[in-house]
């Protein structure tokens, strides 16, 4: 009997030992995906919808806190790809705008000032605009301080693990920022569409699962996601609105 009992123990053991393997394996596996994620460029999660969790004091200076990439070059590229563009004429200051340039401003919760900065950013970066609004939407919902579980950060969720880089590319300083954070997003989104080829359901596939996760996924014949069918229907919402 006893040694009936010490053989049950064993097989408990070894039952346990592969289970706890499985288990190490599905983490390694998730931290490996994150870490080929766009943000680099701005994940939210591991292909999933943006869950935030938390949120952090607006800045109030928030308006003038743009990053002077004046001294970046050109034709420096980030992760090998989009190189970045002098965006050191782009200002937050609608004076220079003249009644010739005709903008749509959305009815969203983003001020005049903050969309024409985004329209400077998309018009040097190659980014329709409207695109940009619709992933901020789905992105946080408009909510500059928010915060996600996955360390997602502002408006355009970018996520923790790409902010030393795009800081050094960039000269961005806070995330939480609007004005930076937009800058961040519109620059991996760039990216995102220039390695795909403007297809934007990929480039929206990369900037939420990153380039690892989205591969992984299209080499499972997965091509459309529930975020990127979120944000085409706020993207195809946001052109046709007059």
């Amino acid at each position: 009997m006893k040694m009936l009992k010490q053989e049950w123990q064993n097989i408990i053991i070894a039952v346990e030992m592969v289970v706890l393997g499985i288990l190490l394996c599905l983490l390694v596996e998730s931290l490996l995906i994150r870490a080929g994620g766009t943000q680099t460029g701005a994940e939210s999660s591991v292909c999933e919808e943006p869950r935030i969790v938390a949120v952090y004091p607006a800045y109030p200076a928030a308006a003038n806190a743009i990053a002077d990439t004046s001294e970046t070059p050109t034709d420096t590229l980030l992760s090998g790809m989009a190189p970045i563009r002098d965006t050191s004429s782009v200002s937050s200051d609608t004076s220079d705008i003249t009644a010739n340039e005709q903008r749509r401003y959305l009815d969203v919760p983003l001020s005049v000032e903050l969309q024409d900065y985004i329209y400077d950013l998309c018009d040097s970066y190659d980014v329709p605009f409207e695109l940009v609004v619709a992933v901020i939407d789905a992105e946080s919902s408009f909510r500059a301080d928010a915060v996600s579980a996955t360390d997602d950060y502002g408006l355009m969720q970018i996520n923790k693990i790409g902010h030393a880089e795009l800081s050094e590319k960039l000269g961005i300083q806070d995330f939480l920022d609007p004005y930076q954070n937009v800058h961040a997003g519109i620059y991996v989104l760039s990216q995102a569409l220039q390695a795909t080829d403007g297809d934007v359901v990929a480039a929206l596939m990369r900037y939420n699962c990153g380039p690892t996760g989205a591969r992984r996924l299209w080499d499972k014949g997965v091509h459309s996601t529930a975020y990127t069918d979120k944000v085409m229907r706020l993207y195809n919402g946001y052109k046709e609105t007059k």
